[in-house]
């Protein structure tokens, strides 16, 4: 979400990260989740749409700055690929009621049906890809 907000500043990404910059909603973050978003801003894959190795550090700060970092006691198994693993360590261990992901390959598959929801180890969260409301995150 991060990054897609740093590529289209005008898309529903980047009003989510608003509402974490202005602390409308509580983001939480660990150091593998934030050393896989610096490699990623500031590979050549996004700079080229960017522009600016500034500009993506920057937005690397506002995030890092703007949410919680967590130490993850537990690790989770859910997802079929391995890196996607460490967001939901996240929100088990900052027992967050929401995950947003842009993930429709494997991460948004792992929800409840329809109903949008996810469990692990008995704790239920809500899963949003971007194109949820922003308004919905506001409980």
């Amino acid at each position: 979400m991060v990054i897609t907000a740093a590529i289209n500043p005008f898309g529903s990404s980047w009003k989510v990260m608003g509402l974490v910059v202005r602390k409308e909603v509580a983001s939480y973050t660990s150091e593998a989740i934030l050393e896989e978003l610096r490699f990623k801003l500031t590979s050549e894959k996004v700079l080229k749409y960017i522009g600016s190795r500034v500009y993506a550090l920057w937005i690397y700060r506002i995030f890092r700055a703007s949410s919680v970092l967590v130490e993850p006691a537990e690790h989770f198994e859910v997802s079929p690929d391995p890196d996607d693993n460490k967001f939901f360590d996240v929100t088990y261990s900052a027992k967050a009621d929401v995950l947003i992901s842009l993930d429709k390959q494997h991460v948004l598959k792992l929800r409840d049906g329809g109903e949008r929801k996810f469990s692990l180890k008995g704790g239920t969260s809500f899963m949003f890809s971007h194109q949820q409301n922003s308004e919905d995150l506001r409980f």
